[in-house]
């Protein structure tokens, strides 16, 4: 009955919003878009299906997408919102009772992505009347997996929302989850299975089939490396999707099943008070830098406050994560090593070399729009931006010591494929000129992703629209490259495919390498080009937004 009046009242709070509206009309406007483009133009029937085949998996895709990106949204905000408004306290202490808050909630965001769904029903109808599409086998599996997947996301962004004590780190923990787990689980099937014997062969496509494009290729019937192994993939992501999903519940459960009052806990001994023995050891044990127990040294008088406290107020700038961090690059990077030291004898240096930096590339693009898109929205949504609108720190200043945060991680990052690059420039010394270039590439990439980011985001006061802009600005493009090059000699021209591809670092990356089909196309002058320029011009819209909000606010007379 509880878990009832929870659902009620968080499906009006999801759905009667400016920005549920406009959803609403946006994700049946694009589907029926796709759709659109690949209709056929003349009244002929095409008996083979190709077509039909093409248009489903256009419409497949697109409303894959439109799942991964709202499903994270609404459920990353659901509670720490609760608890920043100071509501969940008071929930918890009602006769409410914390299962059937997770039920209500969990039922009120899937419900919100089921409208989403029933909205894109015309366009799937459309692809149906064309023929060569089954109903049940085809649409029918594919609505399963997205509300298999909507169930997962949603339970996961739950419980980020409880364990997150921010509002802009559950929405960053959440979007880049879902993209690692889009990603991630296809490198080890694809790397791994060459080298590994027949007994990891399950293993391995379980991991595989974590990810749903698995199983999305299976039902759209389009046969790739991914899915000519066998079949059945789409029953083992519905597995893993319900399995993740209880455990995700139940942790949710257990974690808002604690005491909601403040228990008293021990604040420790800090190292400076100790003995020099004790802090001899603990000087050893932390390498003199990492100990959480010391206490900071002042700012210096060069040192920028702003970069200081970026780092100091988010977990991963802090020296302990930073060190964590570092050490999960390393083995990281070990690990890339030995993998592309071995895989080289099969696949040969280029193809390693194209599929290490296409790792660090995934992880650049799904790290860095998270880091720099709520640079200014998360000060204005938690208000200490008018803290800093009373500092006389300057605005570059400001500036300066944001994006300084966000490079301290991003370089420590990019530090993973660099001793896997030196291994193969030394199998193979001819391919030291292609890894320089893609290592520029690279870096260009970063930089561009990092002020578009910036920029896109910095107009909006709520981290989690903020966000969504970021991951918006700095990945539509790279679809709708990617769209277009996928659809050449069916709906576009190899000039208009490598006029779209300029606008996408990822292809601008495999053309200097290339690898993957992309040395056809001659945009790597023209990508460069394009990523300074807007990169540039995102950095300058930036520094605008950050002038205009360093502004006083009028007061009304």
């Amino acid at each position: 009955m509880h878990a009832g009046v929870v659902a009620t009242h968080e499906f009006r709070c999801l759905t009667r919003n400016r920005a549920a509206h406009w959803a609403a009309l946006a994700v049946p406007a694009l589907l029926v878009a796709l759709v659109v483009v690949h209709w056929p133009a003349d009244a002929q029937v095409d008996l083979s299906g190709r077509r039909a085949a093409a248009v489903f998996e256009v419409f497949a895709y697109g409303l894959l997408l439109a799942v991964l990106v709202v499903a994270p949204l609404l459920a990353a905000t659901s509670i720490v919102r609760d608890r920043q408004r100071r509501t969940l306290l008071l929930m918890l202490t009602s006769p409410l009772r914390p299962l059937d808050l997770v039920i209500g909630k969990l039922a009120a965001i899937v419900a919100a992505l089921l409208v989403v769904m029933l909205v894109s029903l015309p366009a799937a109808a459309a692809c149906h009347a064309m023929g060569g599409v089954d109903g049940q086998r085809q649409v029918g599996a594919l609505y399963v997996l997205l509300l298999a997947l909507a169930v997962f996301l949603a339970s996961m962004g739950l419980l980020v929302s409880t364990l997150a004590d921010r509002l802009d780190a559950a929405v960053r923990i959440v979007f880049f989850s879902c993209g690692l787990m889009v990603l991630a689980p296809l490198v080890p099937y694809h790397f791994l299975r060459p080298l590994a014997g027949a007994a990891w062969d399950t293993p391995l496509l379980w991991l595989r089939d974590v990810s749903p494009l698995p199983a999305v290729l299976e039902i759209t019937a389009r046969g790739t490396p991914l899915t000519s192994a066998t079949d059945n993939a789409l029953t083992r992501f519905v597995v893993i999707m319900i399995c993740g999903a209880v455990v995700a519940l139940a942790w949710t459960w257990r974690a808002l099943s604690k005491p909601a009052l403040d228990r008293p806990r021990a604040a420790g001994v800090m190292t400076d008070d100790r003995s020099a023995g004790v802090q001899w050891m603990r000087g050893i044990m932390y390498l003199g830098i990492f100990d959480p127990m010391r206490r900071k040294r002042p700012i210096g008088n060069f040192t920028n406050p702003v970069l200081v406290k970026e780092l100091r107020v988010s977990r991963l700038g802090r020296s302990r994560w930073l060190a964590r961090l570092f050490v999960l690059v390393l083995i990281v990077s070990l690990g890339l090593t030995v993998s592309a030291s071995r895989l080289s004898m099969v696949w040969g240096t280029g193809a390693i070399i194209g599929g290490v930096l296409m790792v660090q590339m995934a992880a650049i693009l799904l790290l860095t729009p998270a880091l720099a898109a709520t640079l200014l929205a998360s000060e204005r949504e938690s208000g200490s931006w008018r803290l800093l609108q009373m500092t006389p720190l300057h605005t570059v200043r400001i500036m300066t010591g944001k994006i300084s945060a966000v490079l301290v991680l991003l370089f420590i990052v990019l530090l993973a494929t660099v001793p896997a690059l030196a291994v193969l420039v030394l199998i193979e010394e001819r391919s030291g000129a292609g890894v320089r270039m893609g290592l520029m590439m690279l870096g260009l990439a970063t930089l561009h992703t990092l002020f578009i980011a910036a920029a896109a985001g910095a107009f909006f006061a709520r981290t989690s629209t903020a966000t969504l802009a970021g991951f918006a600005a700095v990945l539509g493009p790279i679809v709708v490259s990617f769209f277009a090059w996928s659809r050449e000699g069916i709906a576009f021209g190899r000039e208009t495919v490598s006029t779209v591809l300029v606008i996408n670092p990822v292809a601008a990356t495999l053309a200097a390498l290339q690898v993957g089909g992309f040395e056809r196309y001659d945009i790597i002058e023209p990508a460069r080009n394009y990523m300074v320029v807007t990169g540039a011009l995102g950095l300058a819209l930036w520094l605008l937004q950050v002038q205009r909000l360093r502004r006083p606010a009028g007061v009304a007379l």
